[in-house]
């Protein structure tokens, strides 16, 4: 058997290798043998640590996806990715985690974060990557904002029907102060993109940004819950 932790990672460079240390040591307890793999890397992509496996003799996996939301990558590429290895290898076995941020522990994770501001009327905007073809990642954070006991709460995502030109206009003009809460895994391309593109805006309110989960140790309590749970994966795409 093979524990694989999946990230998305970035195409070459030294990013993926400081993410790979922090994955590491954040699971430093985590009492069996696992890879880290990347979704978007020329080494230690997802396929090839599962072929190289395999080559070893491994036909039992298990594969824990560190994403925050369902989309592109949790809904449709590692599907495929696995559904191709079971029609080349009959006998290869796959469990497949949940996302990270349907569990409940987020939502401590949010309150804890909010604790260190002065909340008050100020808007509380949870953003997300989300993506332009799956509505799924939107579900999920509306109904993680459902969840949560403040006013003045609000979704809002990089990509998709929630996105920032489209959402954060509208709440600007009714509060004075916002406070952005990152749900990324850690402070790195995407959030400083979101900086980016909310700073070119050029908006007239004081914003504020906490910072992004950066492998908080209630992330570890998540993740760890996930891999207990795992269920088998069916072939689903063709």
């Amino acid at each position: 058997m093979q524990h694989i932790f999946v990230v998305h990672g970035m195409r070459r460079g030294k990013q993926n290798l400081a993410l790979k240390t922090f994955v590491e040591d954040m699971l430093k307890d985590f009492p069996l043998k696992f890879e880290v793999a990347f979704i978007e890397s020329v080494e230690d992509s997802v396929e090839d640590v599962i072929e190289r496996d395999i080559q070893k003799g491994i036909r039992y996996f298990k594969i824990q996806p560190l994403l925050i939301f369902s989309a592109s990558h949790y809904l449709e590429d590692l599907p495929n990715l696995m559904d191709s290895f079971k029609r080349k290898y009959e006998d290869i076995t796959f469990d497949y985690g949940d996302v990270l941020g349907t569990h409940t522990n987020v939502e401590h994770y949010i309150e804890e974060r909010l604790k260190n501001y002065e909340v008050n009327d100020s808007a509380i905007v949870l953003v997300a990557h989300g993506n332009k073809r799956f509505s799924d990642a939107d579900d999920e954070l509306k109904e993680v904002v459902s969840k949560l006991n403040h006013d003045n709460l609000y979704p809002m995502m990089l990509y998709g029907e929630l996105n920032i030109d489209k959402v954060l206009p509208p709440i600007a003009k009714r509060h004075e102060e916002i406070i952005i809460v990152p749900l990324f895994l850690y402070d790195g391309y995407l959030v400083n993109k979101i900086k980016k593109i909310i700073s070119n805006m050029e908006l007239n309110n004081q914003i504020t940004y906490t910072e992004a989960i950066n492998f908080h140790p209630i992330l570890r309590e998540i993740v760890y819950d996930r891999f207990n749970h795992m269920k088998k994966y069916e072939v689903t795409h063709v």
